[in-house]
């Protein structure tokens, strides 16, 4: 069953000026968020993507700059820590550090991401809502926009009642280039003819999530399973369909092999992401059957 739409329905949204508003009312309430704190811990927040940051400076994979308090919830291999969490928010602050040599809190990083999503998500949602759903009242969309950002993003502005820390980080660069991601995907599916940098885009940004959170592995090859099959579905001829194909599959495999020796160079395995030897409080690897 295809959707026809209504000869008669409502223009698509291009008033940004609309369209902003929630997105501004969303952000200031971010704002106050990230601003607040609790008891005695308030401000408190971790440093461990600016250390790996660093570390990257310095041509190290290991954490170069631990600090004098025992660090938590670092993994600790042949005499030497580590950070399980994706590199790919380290990556980020490679330029600041390079350039400013100051610490960035994990919380910042958090913030930017947690905005990020607001953004990927609210275009998506427009995008949806302009191809499917604009015989709808227009504040429909408006009102989407507002409690989607009031919903998932605000999760990655705090860690229990203070600020975020590499938890959030974390998670949040992995679900905002996965929103990324599907927002490209979704203008692949829906205009065939539209060039090739969408695909490769696609396909970059998925890499770039699964970077950040490698357990996104699972949900993205299942979306770009499914955007695949639906690309050699269009009535393109085998050239420009193998050419799509390949700029939507070689980021993702570019980012695997660069995941894999990640991996092999720190702990002399390419599934091996420091998980295993995270010092947790319990000796993680004789539970390593009961875990996932």
């Amino acid at each position: 069953m295809t959707h026809k739409i209504n000869p008669k329905s409502r223009k698509p949204v291009q008033n940004n000026l609309f369209v902003m508003s929630p997105l501004f009312l969303v952000m200031f309430f971010y704002i106050l968020l990230v601003g607040s704190g609790s008891g005695d811990q308030h401000g408190t927040t971790t440093q461990y993507y600016t250390k790996l940051a660093d570390a990257f400076l310095d041509g190290n994979l290991h954490l170069t700059r631990i600090g004098k308090d025992i660090p938590i919830d670092l993994s600790f291999y042949e005499g030497k820590f580590y950070i399980y969490w994706g590199p790919v928010p380290a990556l980020i602050l490679v330029p600041i550090q390079f350039f400013f040599r100051k610490p960035v809190g994990d919380f910042f990083l958090a913030f930017t991401f947690g905005t990020g999503i607001l953004l990927a998500q609210s275009l998506l949602l427009l995008a949806v809502w302009n191809r499917y759903f604009n015989s709808l009242p227009k504040w429909t969309i408006y009102l989407s926009i507002l409690l989607g950002g009031l919903t998932e993003p605000i999760i990655f502005l705090r860690h229990n009642y203070d600020h975020a820390r590499i938890y959030q980080a974390a998670i949040g660069g992995g679900q905002f280039f996965l929103m990324s991601g599907l927002l490209m995907a979704f203008t692949t599916i829906t205009k065939p003819s539209i060039s090739n940098w969408r695909h490769a885009s696609a396909g970059l940004l998925w890499a770039l999530a699964i970077g950040s959170r490698h357990i996104l592995a699972a949900p993205i090859g299942f979306m770009a399973m499914l955007t695949a099959f639906l690309l050699v579905k269009t009535n393109a001829d085998f050239i420009a369909k193998t050419a799509k194909l390949i700029s939507l599959g070689l980021p993702l495999a570019l980012g695997f092999a660069v995941l894999g020796w990640y991996n092999w160079a720190r702990f002399d395995s390419i599934t091996e992401t420091g998980f295993s030897y995270a010092l947790a409080g319990v000796n993680i690897r004789e539970h390593s059957t009961e875990l996932f």
